[in-house]
């Protein structure tokens, strides 16, 4: 990141237990860590990631350097819109954009019928209004 200017600068935004475990590395903002980060020109994803990794290893908890992946537990948004959609670790950066790192979740539930069925619990097609939600 030698070729970096001061306003050469992306922001990284950290939610849930990401947040919390890296919040030494930038500031605290409601239930957000925000870190600046000086990029190159030609800053991807993975060249910012691996060094961030490299500099300090406490980011290995965003990327995994050996495999040159984000850990299954966590998912990337690149100004508001899912990195893979972006063209994953590939994606260009530049001065201004925001990184932002959150826990991968699943979801839903499985709801078991008298039967013993099981079925899972979201939305149904249909009409298509909320009164929907939850029907199996």
């Amino acid at each position: 990141m030698a070729g970096a200017t001061s306003d050469s600068l992306i922001t990284l935004e950290l939610h849930g237990f990401l947040a919390d475990r890296l919040s030494e590395l930038g500031r605290r903002r409601g239930t957000r860590t925000i870190v600046s980060v000086p990029i190159d020109p030609e800053a991807s994803v993975a060249t910012l990631l691996t060094g961030l990794v490299a500099a300090d290893a406490r980011y290995g908890l965003l990327f995994e350097l050996d495999a040159r992946r984000l850990p299954e537990h966590v998912e990337a948004v690149l100004n508001d819109r899912v990195l893979d959609l972006q063209g994953g670790l590939d994606a260009p950066l530049h001065a201004g954009d925001v990184l932002a790192f959150l826990p991968a979740h699943a979801g839903g539930t499985t709801v078991r019928s008298y039967a013993g069925s099981s079925r899972n619990v979201g939305w149904s097609s249909g009409s298509g209004s909320r009164s929907n939600w939850g029907r199996v």
